[in-house]
């Protein structure tokens, strides 16, 4: 699980939970769950492509929202 913890000076505001719910259809594509806050969404992610893309697209999600 990939835990985002979000800090204005010393002060915790925010955590973001995405975990890794499996192997898509594609090679080494992975679906990941936003589990705080709760959203049904599966996020598909390359996974050698590493965290940072990943944290991208659930920011989007959950700045759309």
């Amino acid at each position: 699980m990939l835990i985002a913890k979000i800090y204005i000076n010393e002060k915790q505001i925010d955590e973001i939970h995405i975990q890794n719910v499996g192997l898509l259809f594609e090679p080494d594509t992975y679906g990941y769950q936003i589990r705080e806050p709760k959203r049904d969404i599966i996020i598909p992610h390359l996974r050698k492509s590493e965290y940072k893309p990943l944290l991208r697209k659930v920011l989007e999600i959950l700045d759309d929202n």
